[in-house]
């Protein structure tokens, strides 16, 4: 079976180049893949382009639309008809990973979204299983999945690496730009399962991924500003008070162990990026703002 598979890259071409050689090499499925590079550096982008084997197409967005722009770029190119895959550019997929997720999409037609179950380095253990959502806490992941049954259920499911019944997404509108990237992957399975799809976690499906692009701060602001909105989102006003409220506690315990003494300053200046991190995460929820500079920072919480 041909598979059209869309790899998601930004500033991260060893892992990109890796990813896609993985993804042709699947065992019972041939990929189609294509690159879409969201804007990154000369370097990197024309580092890919050297090293992409024949037949990968490259297409070059030129600024960086997230995640969830680029998402939306491979839902319009597939035909609606077909399924395809969505990937990030360190996904590490097992050869038998998509030909188990395009299996298990033709016996179980009820499912909008198929996903892997996420693996430890190496595949050392099993690390998280189904994604769930909760008001009061946002997302979060369940125990990791058996091997029976062979699909477990979840709210939301990985953007790493996601099988997607392309009509499915398109009448929902795709991904949500506002997120720009993370949590968008939990807002899309709210919404698909909202329109009476289920979406699923494939126990005998494994992946990993090699980490993240973006610093650690960049990547906390994301996540809880991302989360809390689709607390607003879900949950209305009252349960976005409450998370807010929360937060801003957190905030402050933060700022609290910036200036303890007794600390050493290495650990106070920690406690100082997550103090801002998080008041401005929680500030840019409630306002719908965005915090730039914490996107481009360097510094590792």
């Amino acid at each position: 079976m041909r598979l059209t598979v869309h790899v998601i890259h930004w500033n991260s071409p060893e892992s990109l180049l890796g990813t896609v050689d993985r993804l042709l090499a699947s065992r019972g499925v041939s990929a189609d893949v294509t690159v879409l590079d969201n804007g990154s550096e000369r370097e990197a982008v024309e580092r890919v382009a050297r090293g992409l084997p024949a037949g990968v197409r490259l297409v070059r967005l030129g600024r960086n639309l997230g995640y969830t722009g680029a998402a939306n770029l491979a839902l319009r190119e597939t035909d609606p008809a077909a399924w395809c895959a969505i990937a990030a550019h360190d996904v590490v997929a097992e050869p038998g990973c998509l030909e188990r997720l395009v299996d298990t999409a033709a016996r179980a037609p009820e499912y909008a979204a198929l996903g892997p179950s996420w693996w430890t380095e190496g595949f050392g253990a099993c690390l998280r299983g189904p994604g769930r959502w909760a008001l009061t806490r946002g997302e979060w992941f369940g125990p990791p999945p058996g091997e029976t049954p062979p699909v477990a259920d979840a709210d939301w499911i990985s953007g790493g690496l996601l099988l997607i019944r392309t009509a499915a997404a398109r009448a929902i509108g795709g991904f949500s730009q506002k997120l720009f990237a993370y949590c968008e992957d939990v807002d899309f399975g709210l919404r698909l399962r909202r329109a009476g799809w289920r979406v699923g976690v494939v126990a005998g499906a494994r992946a990993w991924e090699s980490g993240h692009t973006i610093s650690n701060t960049g990547y906390a602001y994301l996540i809880m500003r991302n989360s809390m909105r689709l607390t607003l989102k879900f949950g209305g006003p009252g349960a976005l008070v409450a998370r807010a409220l929360a937060g801003y506690s957190l905030a402050a315990k933060a700022l609290a162990g910036s200036i303890a003494p007794w600390r050493a300053e290495g650990l106070r200046l920690r406690s100082r990026g997550q103090a801002a991190t998080i008041f401005w995460a929680v500030t840019d929820a409630l306002t719908g703002g965005v915090r730039r500079n914490l996107l481009r920072t360097n510094h590792e919480l």
